[in-house]
């Protein structure tokens, strides 16, 4: 006669516990590709939402609006031009965590410093620029903004853009 089950030994629990530890290693990490996208995706979305966003005050508004990329501090404000505004008429987002404001680009070349301004006159229409946003494990993502029309390209390789702003 077999004796009753009385339970697991240690060296079972111990080796499923290795192989469930192996599986989750594996799919965190797929997850955390798919988390970034998605941050760089919404860090994008941010981008374009601010420029339409002054675009149409300054339309609206009959006034000038400056759209300020902060690299260091990974900000995008919005602004009216005029300083005699209140500040409650400013606008600002942050990007997402893991995402950098890597590169700015205008007519005039590379964007020197931590900060990039853009100004956007009171009939909407500005230079055009390119900004890159990069995940920790991803290439860049461009976003080009064709300052008369305000068309918004989102681009993926450096060459696409380096054909259009000098450097």
């Amino acid at each position: 006669m077999s004796k009753p089950f009385r339970g697991f030994t240690l060296v079972e629990v111990l080796v499923v516990t290795v192989i469930l530890s192996m599986l989750m290693a594996l799919a965190l990490a797929s997850l955390r590709s798919h988390i970034q996208r998605a941050r760089l995706v919404q860090a994008l979305n941010r981008v374009e939402h601010a420029d339409r966003l002054g675009r149409t005050l300054a339309r609206r508004d009959h006034r000038s609006q400056r759209l300020v990329l902060d690299r260091e501090r990974g900000i995008i404000e919005l602004q009216p031009l005029s300083n005699s505004i209140k500040p409650a008429s400013r606008h600002r987002w942050r990007l997402p965590a893991g995402i950098t404001l890597e590169t700015v680009l205008d007519e005039a070349g590379v964007g020197q410093g931590d900060r990039h301004e853009v100004v956007i006159s009171s009939n909407g229409i500005s230079a055009s620029y390119a900004v890159a946003l990069r995940a920790a494990d991803l290439p860049p993502r461009w976003l080009v903004t064709l300052g008369l029309s305000g068309q918004q390209l989102r681009l993926e390789r450096q060459a696409d853009v380096d054909g259009m702003f000098p450097r």
